[in-house]
């Protein structure tokens, strides 16, 4: 199926634990999911890289939660929604740049309309392609 043969909303869907050992499999997920969308090798890349990173990030920000992420495909675009539960904490790891910016700023440029909220019971994540 390619997007421009989507006629309806189709959700691709991934929940892992929240943990750092689940990053490969979230790679994995996203590879997974450009196949069916046809996204080509630079937009696979985009979004493996990006999901790569919000996760992390979300790793870094939660502890003992669930990650789910979502991928929709509708009309042509290409939304993406990551949610992390989990009991909030101090960053347990953080880059050598201080504070998580270079990866905040990695994800921006990789994909420039990305919305990050913070919220007592979740932090979520989103993005289209």
């Amino acid at each position: 199926m390619s997007l421009a043969e989507t006629t309806s909303t189709d959700l691709l869907s991934l929940e892992v634990p929240l943990d750092a050992a689940h990053i490969l499999t979230v790679r994995l997920f996203a590879g997974g999911a450009a196949g069916p969308l046809q996204l080509g090798v630079e937009a696979a890349d985009v979004l493996r890289l990006t999901l790569s990173e919000i996760c992390s990030e979300a790793i870094e920000r939660r502890r003992g939660g669930r990650l789910v992420i979502e991928i929709l495909a509708d009309a042509g675009s290409i939304r993406v929604l990551v949610v992390a539960t989990g009991a909030r904490g101090e960053r347990i790891h953080t880059d050598p740049t201080g504070d998580g910016k270079f990866r905040r700023t990695l994800i921006e440029a990789l994909v420039p309309d990305a919305k990050f909220v913070e919220e007592p019971d979740r932090w979520t994540a989103a993005f289209t392609l």
